[in-house]
């Protein structure tokens, strides 16, 4: 059967991933027959059934639900109400008519989860702390957990709106293309130059004024530290918010880089380890030889970064100024140590 031309990118299901799409559409043999006129639907899709002359739910028996929705007037919701209708014939019970037209009328689309990725945690894959709320009142760990769900159901839960519903949909449309697979430090190549160039796709993803404070909070600027207070002053807020913004920022950057990011901070701190001897914006160049001119940023950038984001690397600045606050001091045994603010503290 031939087809019309495809519809723009904007009409495509958002939330059927390609997975779903080239699913084969299954009708029961007993319902192949029906006339479709027996079930009610909308006007769109009426005609697009009508203009391609299918007259019995068995003309579509086999076809992909990307071929229909290449189809001209074919958007997301045309598809999602036609999947709805295929689920309702699969559903019933064999042998069994399904109810008349009057007491059968889809207006609720469901989210549909492959099921090669329904065993995904969410504790593994970067959302917002909205949608992590969201799924905590609805009691759901995994990506499995929303499959056949109601799109309407999940709006009722308290603060979730059309931009969460939408966040879920790009979640599991980037799972059925693999953008979440099973991410090991052995499965991940060591390579200094593509583990920059990682984080900085991920720090290209912050707000930009979050970004312009990560970068003098962490390298600063000729050759020294910029403080909160500075920084703070330079961008109108108060030093708490200067580490608020910071904190949040290196959360943010975890969550987004997920197992990839944790593999490649795996390599520097075993690396680190191994070599005895701190990260330093130095031995930064060191590995990466002429392709230091293809940084984005400064190497005391990417070091202060991979100390924010793993406390656990020894990593040293270089910069004059203040040492990160995840880097705990020296301790001298049999000593009360003194905070600076004391120091002319008389003792009782």
């Amino acid at each position: 059967m031939k087809t019309n031309e495809s519809v723009t990118s904007e009409n495509r299901p958002l939330y059927l991933c390609a997975a779903v799409l080239d699913e084969t559409i299954f009708i029961p043999e007993e319902a192949r027959g029906r006339v479709v006129s027996d079930l009610p639907f909308s006007t769109r899709l009426q005609h697009i059934f009508d203009c391609q002359g299918w007259r019995h739910w068995g003309d579509i028996h086999g076809m992909s639900y990307r071929a229909i929705s290449k189809l001209r007037s074919c958007g997301r919701t045309s598809v999602m109400e036609l999947r709805e209708l295929v689920r309702a014939f699969q559903l019933a019970e064999p042998g069994a008519q399904l109810g008349p037209a009057s007491s059968f009328r889809v207006a609720n689309p469901r989210l549909i989860v492959p099921a090669s990725v329904r065993e995904l945690k969410f504790s593994d894959l970067p959302i917002s702390v909205r949608l992590e709320n969201v799924l905590r009142q609805i009691r759901v760990t995994r990506l499995g957990d929303l499959d056949g769900l109601p799109v309407n159901e999940l709006r009722f839960v308290r603060n979730c709106g059309k931009k969460t519903v939408a966040e879920v949909m790009r979640l599991i449309e980037k799972a059925a293309a693999g953008g979440f697979k099973t991410v090991t430090e052995a499965s991940v190549e060591w390579a200094p130059l593509d583990f920059l160039k990682f984080l900085d796709t991920l720090v290209g993803e912050l707000p930009r004024r979050d970004t312009e404070i990560l970068k003098l909070r962490l390298a600063g600027e000729d050759q020294a530290l910029r403080t909160q207070r500075s920084v703070g002053a330079q961008f109108g807020v108060t030093t708490t918010r200067i580490r608020q913004i910071v904190t949040k920022a290196t959360d943010l950057l975890r969550k987004s880089g997920s197992r990839m990011l944790d593999a490649y901070l795996g390599h520097v701190e075993r690396i680190s380890g191994e070599l005895d001897r701190p990260l330093t914006p130095a031995l930064l160049e060191h590995w990466l030889g002429e392709k230091v001119c293809e940084l984005r940023y400064s190497p005391a950038f990417y070091v202060g970064l991979v100390h924010e984001l793993r406390p656990a690397v020894l990593a040293r600045s270089g910069r004059v100024g203040r040492k990160p606050s995840c880097v705990p001091g020296p301790k001298v045994i049999g000593k009360k140590s003194r905070s600076p603010g004391n120091c002319g503290a008389k003792r009782p």
